[in-house]
């Protein structure tokens, strides 16, 4: 990154940026790559902006188990 750069967490924490890369997302034989996603090291989980899905062409669909991230009607991830 050129400059510091921090997320905010729920309970108003300032969490530094590490860096932003692309993530490969994989599903059976569907790949898809998502563009400038943040790493965060104090964050402990995985943390997927809906928007940011939105705004790659993506679509989210979720059911009361689990929810699933698809591009022209195809699984590309699955999670919980």
């Amino acid at each position: 990154l050129e400059k510091s750069m921090v997320v905010e967490t729920s309970d108003n924490t300032l969490d530094p940026i590490k860096h932003i890369e692309d993530f490969l997302l994989s599903h059976v034989s569907q790949r898809r790559t998502m563009r400038n996603v943040l790493h965060v090291l104090t964050i402990s989980k995985n943390l997927v902006s809906i928007k940011q899905i939105f705004d790659q062409g993506m679509q989210v669909r979720f059911t009361h188990l689990t929810f699933f991230i698809e591009e022209d009607c195809k699984i590309i991830a699955q999670g919980h």
